[in-house]
Order: structure tokens, then C-alpha cells, then sequence
């Protein structure tokens, strides 16, 4: 696990340990804040982390699927170039 992933998932054990350990009203104006910045904890480690994992791959892929012209195309032209990686 990189040092990033693990920077975020101790910051993200740490608001769900004080969410456990600490919030004894149930009420709706207690939660529902919490929920939120939960959801926006989440929102941000994905605009993070996607990219990461996509780019390199899409820059491995050969300039004819990359550029094809719709959908379908770039299916076919993924499935070939895919079988010749394995």
C-alpha cells in the first residue's frame, strides 16, 4: 500500500472512530453533518485515486484504440489489443 493510501485510510479510520466513540446524540442534526463530510471524505479520495489507476493503463493502449471512432469500435480494437498483452 502506498504511503498516500495509507495516509488516507488512517484519516478515515479516525473519523469513523470518533463517529462510534464519541457522538452520543442519535439525533438527526448530529448525523446528518456527519454523513456529509463522510461523503465528502469519499468524493475526494476518488477524484485521487481514479486517475491514478486509469492514466497508466490508457497510456498503454495502442493509438488505434485510443482513437476509435465510437463505442463499439473501441471494444473490438480494446479486446484485440488486450488478447495480444496476454
Amino acid at each position: 500500500m502506498s504511503r498516500q493510501c495509507a495516509q488516507v485510510a488512517k484519516k478515515a479510520n479516525g473519523i469513523l472512530a470518533c463517529v462510534r466513540n464519541s457522538v452520543a446524540s442519535r439525533t438527526r442534526a448530529v448525523i446528518v453533518p456527519l454523513y456529509w463530510a463522510l461523503e465528502r471524505f469519499r468524493l475526494d479520495i476518488r477524484k485521487t485515486f481514479f486517475p491514478e489507476r486509469v492514466v497508466k493503463h490508457w497510456n498503454g493502449l495502442p493509438r488505434e484504440v485510443v482513437e476509435s471512432p465510437s463505442l463499439e469500435e473501441f471494444k473490438k480494437r480494446a479486446d484485440v489489443a488486450l488478447q495480444d498483452m496476454v
